[in-house]
């Protein structure tokens, strides 16, 4: 059986590759994380995973590394033409009520400039 290709997924390789070459130089690089949330699973490993904590809509990329006014950075990957769901929308409006800087960006390059704005203190 062939697999499909995953756009955002092989952004998301791009992006820690980039990530990693930089780790040395400021935690948001060493610090950043992908939450494995995608996926199409059978139903039993979906409800296991959702007694465990999972939650739809979290963004894909969560940096815990308070910089500037913000107590983190959140970034929801997408490749155009996708757009986040409402769930994934709701839980950016959440993370932005309470002190994060939470963003859709569409693919790697626009997501390690945000990193380096939000380092930099310019977002």
């Amino acid at each position: 059986m062939a697999t499909r290709k995953q756009p955002e997924n092989e952004e998301m390789k791009a992006f820690f590759a980039y990530c990693k070459t930089f780790e040395h130089l400021h935690p948001c690089w060493k610090l950043a994380f992908h939450v494995p949330n995608e996926g199409k699973f059978p139903i039993q490993y979906r409800v296991k995973l959702k007694s465990l904590g999972v939650k739809s809509g979290v963004p894909d990329i969560i940096i815990p590394v308070a910089c500037g006014k913000y107590h983190g950075l959140a970034i929801e990957m997408k490749v155009k033409p996708n757009k986040p769901s409402e769930i994934q929308k709701e839980w950016l409006k959440h993370l932005t009520f309470y002190g994060w800087l939470a963003k859709v960006c569409y693919g790697w390059q626009e997501a390690t400039d945000l990193v380096a704005n939000y380092i930099k203190g310019k977002v």
